[in-house]
């Protein structure tokens, strides 16, 4: 996944599940899960941060330095699809996102949840 701060990508872990399949009523539920990797995590926003810090503050990069080599961050993105099999249109899609921050004991945590609906395109009526 690209850095935010523009430091290097940084790596992530993801599947994909069918949760259920129903032929009759022609749906189907996947479920998303994303994890990033807390140590690639760490070390591409340690190097984005330093740059940031050598262009800001030259005099304080080691301080930097030595804040960023402590700093944790995690991400855990999850969403549920429902899908209209004949159409391949998510219907209904809830997703959240956690993201945990912290240096040394002190920690923060910002959820994110969303809901997308879609409604599925009208038929043409038969003609007798």
């Amino acid at each position: 996944m690209p850095n935010p701060l523009g430091g290097p990508p940084i790596q992530s872990r993801a599947n994909f599940t069918l949760e259920s399949y129903d032929a009759k009523t022609g749906r189907a539920v996947i479920s998303w899960r994303q994890q990033l990797d807390p140590e690639s995590t760490r070390e591409s926003l340690a190097l984005a941060l330093n740059d940031l810090t050598a262009k800001i503050a030259p005099e304080r990069v080691a301080d930097a330095r030595a804040a960023f080599a402590k700093m944790t961050v995690t991400r855990d993105d999850t969403c549920r699809h429902e899908i209209d099999i004949p159409t391949g249109l998510a219907v209904r899609v809830e997703c959240s996102s956690l993201m945990t921050t912290g240096v040394g004991d002190e920690t923060g945590q910002i959820t994110d949840r969303w809901t997308i609906t879609q409604t599925l395109p009208e038929t043409s009526a038969k003609m007798n």
